[in-house]
């Protein structure tokens, strides 16, 4: 029986616009746009842009186009990256721009081919806008050598699981009642008497999902306007925050939803419309901020001492913990046993080289892990690391002990007698001693940094 003729490019080509139900049409220069493809003089397809496919694997008769080299995949809605693309021998640049893949395998390595975060070459596979959990994006931006270290290392020690950890910050203008959301989620009962937050109160808290159990760190920030300079220190990437307006006409949202843009990243934000019973008229253009701010996931309308909306809004909230990508991340065990290390640890503050020693006796070895592993503790508010300061050696592991010691400096009479002058001499009669050794307060001054 003779062999089967080959169908030309030109034929699987039409037989791809069945498989997917839409149209190419062909283009005469090399700047892609939508549903387009480009020949060579040998009618051979060697460049394509698919966008929005929403298949869970890519089209049967797109892999069968081997001539192909540049191929524009952009929005696609699949979670885990297409391995199928081995099958294209030729392939010199894929782009996922504005993607949803999530998971990148180590099978993708064997495309060969770099893998990129932003456009920086015209060989490679550009995933920018992606929303990578495994590995962590951190990981992937150093190259594939480091993706390919990352999943040797799981290799090696076997056991993993999810992180299912979350942490969610309270900001907001004093009085709004942070504190009394925090306190009903909790199930205390309502206190019209509550006094305002000074500094950051952290409270833990769990719930059962409907597959696992999922820790939340709750990080409720004091609204005085002397203490918004020091927020920025403490507003983390990976985060959900709850911004909660109390519905005064002074109050300034976007104050707030620009400092969580700024120092959260993407981070979804709930925005919760408190004392209802008192304002029955407070209102927000939703509209208007969803559109300027991408991050808002929703509008709740409440009242804490009411309790009006209260137990819709911890339903939704819930909901949106579940929906964050970061509980969904793969952590090996090692990284879990640092965690637990580092949580029990009876100390204020550890150097980097103390933290590095962790990593090593848990066989954490390279640089690069130990640096993403810090920048996810930091996410997760279990240290603080101040990597774009001078306090890069210094982790800190108990944020309260610093927003107490940056409070007593800010709130203290010597500093308002001098008009915000601070010698450091007088740091001793200033900063809350911390358990009988001291006062242990990391400083810098310009070059030099001390420790009192």
């Amino acid at each position: 029986m003779p062999d089967r003729p080959k169908l030309s490019d030109l034929e699987i080509l039409k037989n791809l616009e069945d498989e997917i139900g839409m149209k190419f049409r062909k283009l005469r220069r090399n700047s892609f746009t939508t549903h387009c493809y480009v020949l060579d003089k040998r009618l051979d397809v060697v460049g394509m842009s698919i966008p929005h496919f929403d298949g869970k694997k890519l089209p049967v008769n797109l892999l069968k186009l081997k001539k192909i080299r540049r191929l524009y995949l952009n929005n696609l809605k699949m979670n885990v990256f297409p391995i199928e693309l081995r099958e294209l021998p030729n392939l010199e640049y894929v782009e996922f721009w504005n993607s949803k893949i999530s998971h990148l395998p180590p099978e993708a390595l064997e495309i060969g081919l770099p893998i990129k975060l932003r456009v920086q070459a015209t060989r490679g596979i550009l995933l920018e806008g992606a929303k990578l959990t495994t590995p962590p994006i951190e990981i992937v931006a150093q190259g594939n050598l480091a993706i390919e270290q990352y999943y040797k290392s799981i290799e090696q020690e076997g056991e993993q699981a999810n992180l299912n950890e979350l942490k969610v910050v309270l900001v907001g203008d004093g009085g709004a009642g942070k504190t009394s959301l925090v306190r009903q989620i909790f199930g205390d009962e309502f206190n019209k008497f509550e006094s305002q937050t000074h500094g950051i109160e952290v409270r833990k808290y769990s719930f059962q999902s409907r597959f696992r159990p999922i820790k939340v760190n709750f990080w409720d920030f004091g609204g005085q306007e002397i203490m918004h300079a020091t927020h920025q220190f403490f507003l983390s990437h990976r985060s959900l925050y709850i911004l909660v307006l109390g519905g005064r006409r002074d109050e300034k949202t976007e104050y707030w939803l620009k400092n969580i843009e700024s120092f959260g990243g993407n981070s979804p934000i709930l925005i919760v419309m408190n004392k209802i019973d008192q304002n029955p008229s407070f209102e927000l253009n939703q509209r208007f901020l969803k559109e300027k701010y991408i991050g808002i996931k929703g509008f709740y309308r409440i009242s804490c001492a009411s309790k009006d909306g209260v137990e819709t809004f911890i339903q939704k909230l819930k909901s949106a913990i579940v929906n964050v990508d970061l509980l969904r991340m793969t952590w090996p065990k090692s990284w879990f046993d640092v965690k637990n290390e580092l949580e029990h640890l009876n100390q204020e503050y550890i150097s980097y080289d103390a933290f590095r020693k962790i990593c090593v006796d848990r066989k954490i070895n390279e640089s690069a892990r130990q640096e993403v592993l810090l920048e996810f503790l930091h996410d997760l508010g279990v240290v603080l690391h101040f990597k774009d300061f001078e306090l890069l050696d210094t982790q800190v592991l108990d944020p309260q002990w610093v927003t107490s010691g940056v409070y007593s400096i800010i709130n203290s009479h010597v500093l308002a007698k001098r008009h915000g002058v601070l010698r450091i001499s007088e740091l001793s009669n200033i900063l809350p001693m911390s358990s009988g050794q001291g006062t242990k307060f990391f400083l810098s001054t310009g070059e030099t940094s001390v420790y009192h």
